[in-house]
């Protein structure tokens, strides 16, 4: 097979690899993670497609894309990066952060501006002030290092989140290890020109390899929510028909302990916007998998499940403050209720008495 046929198929995939873009961008859970991952998906197509044009020998028909992948590769690591955190810490992104990890892209970005707009003088001429882009292998030396830098980085802010769960470990694995195999098929495709590898094979070989990881970012990033509702990595790969639409017990019994998790540690029951919908999108998991956890472990509804954290809340703060000091509907909202009504229904039913009654009893105990 010749190095043409290689290029053609690198184009398909690509184009693929688009379409996988578009996936996920679509996807209604989990928007932010997937949204990251698929502009991801987006510039190493737009990679694959340079390599494609030259191997093709019609960059020079298309001269604007030479070079395009430059900066792009200094975004790959730090999207991944930033996925993980949409994932794991989405309390702990900001604005700020992004921008800080986009720097090394956009500063790149803006030094080949010359370059990329080199057809419209008129432009360029006002750009003159930028200094001019050195196109020398030197410039491979702190990508390779950025690039680097991000895979030891993600390990390590994974590794807190990912111990307890051996499935969400052995997704994180796989996904990192994809970025990986990226990082060293850039690296590869990179140092070849230097060292002189430049025989068809090589070539064939960086074609395959980025595509092959390519549709394992998307893969590992689509199965996301089901890997987090509790299943396993096996069960998770498996094609919708094939795989039973109830949890396992032992699934069950894994999405459960993370929702005490979030009730007990994170309080979530405070929220008094708190839905199904809600918690299965906190959870990434099926909103009927979240209900059938909580029916089969707890032998609840979600809402009588809510509701017995959010009274058991209340019963701490009427037994320790006085109604001067916190009246009963000022309890109902600080547990997550939305009105004195739905809180005195909710705290008789399970007490069998209402909130006033409670405090008297217990103000007599004192």
């Amino acid at each position: 097979m010749t190095l043409h046929f290689w290029a053609i198929a690198a184009i398909v995939a690509a184009a693929q690899g688009l379409l996988l873009t578009v996936l996920l961008f679509s996807l209604k859970e989990n928007r932010l993670p997937n949204r990251i991952l698929g502009l991801l998906m987006a510039l190493l197509v737009v990679t694959l497609l340079e390599w494609a044009l030259w191997w093709m020998h019609w960059m020079d028909r298309l001269p604007g894309f030479k070079v395009i992948s430059y900066p792009l590769q200094l975004g790959y690591g730090p999207l991944l990066f930033l996925y993980f955190m949409a994932t794991f810490e989405r309390p702990k992104m900001s604005a700020q952060k992004v921008l800080w990890h986009a720097v090394p892209f956009i500063f790149t970005t803006f030094l080949l501006l010359p370059f990329y707009l080199r057809f419209f003088p008129s432009l360029t001429a006002y750009l003159s002030w930028i200094p001019e882009w050195p196109l020398v292998h030197w410039y491979l030396i702190p990508v390779f290092i950025q690039m680097i830098t991000y895979g030891i980085w993600m390990k390590i802010m994974l590794k807190p989140h990912v111990q307890k769960n051996q499935e969400l470990k052995r997704w994180s694995i796989w996904l990192v290890n994809a970025y990986w195999g990226i990082v060293l098929t850039f690296i590869y495709y990179r140092l070849s020109h230097v060292l002189g590898l430049h025989a068809p094979q090589w070539r064939q070989l960086d074609a395959a390899s980025l595509t092959f990881f390519i549709y394992l970012v998307a893969w590992l990033g689509y199965i996301e929510p089901r890997v987090f509702a509790g299943m396993t990595l096996k069960e998770a790969i498996k094609p919708i028909k094939y795989r039973n639409s109830v949890l396992s017990p032992e699934n069950s019994s894994a999405l459960f302990q993370r929702i005490l998790e979030l009730m007990e540690k994170e309080e979530l029951f405070r929220d008094n916007q708190l839905s199904l919908d809600g918690l299965a999108q906190k959870l990434r998991a099926q909103r009927h998998h979240v209900s059938q956890a909580i029916n089969e472990q707890a032998g609840k509804s979600f809402a009588e499940f809510v509701n017995a954290y959010r009274v058991k809340a209340a019963q701490e703060l009427l037994a320790t403050t006085s109604k001067q000091e916190l009246n009963a509907i000022e309890v109902a909202y600080q547990v997550g209720f939305g009105t004195k009504n739905a809180f005195n229904l909710a705290f008789k039913k399970i007490t069998g008495t209402t909130p006033t009654s409670y405090r008297q009893m217990q103000e007599k105990k004192v």
